[in-house]
């Protein structure tokens, strides 16, 4: 169990993050590139503790979120309207049309723009 934003410390109970700069760092510690951008110095174990050294030499979070919110900087790169899967409880999607119309000009540019719709 774990809480998102909340002040409180609860016995047993973490505090999560949905972008979560730990848990990067727990799965893809071999990403060199992530690595360098998250701050992270990581040094390979040795023959009497095996365990790598992993030291984080700043702070991720995102200063611009909520007091307690733990989650790092981030880009949101979704968009409404674009999502191909139109799935009919979706709130992404206003217009299953306009979703498609979307999908296929950025498949046709070849994905060169930092959005879905290019804007």
């Amino acid at each position: 169990m774990a809480t998102c934003g909340e002040a409180a410390n609860l016995d047993g109970v973490e505090h999560n993050r949905c972008i979560d700069d730990d848990l990067m760092i727990r799965f893809a510690h071999h990403d060199k590139a992530l690595m360098d951008f998250l701050g992270v110095e990581i040094t390979e174990g040795d023959l009497f503790d095996p365990k790598p050294t992993i030291i984080k030499h700043r702070d991720n979070r995102d200063k611009g979120q909520r007091q307690f919110c733990g989650c790092m900087v981030s880009k949101d790169i979704g968009e409404y309207n674009t999502c191909p899967h139109l799935c009919e409880y979706c709130y992404a999607n206003a217009s299953k049309e306009v979703a498609v119309r979307n999908w296929e000009r950025a498949k046709e540019t070849n994905w060169k723009s930092e959005t879905i719709t290019g804007k």
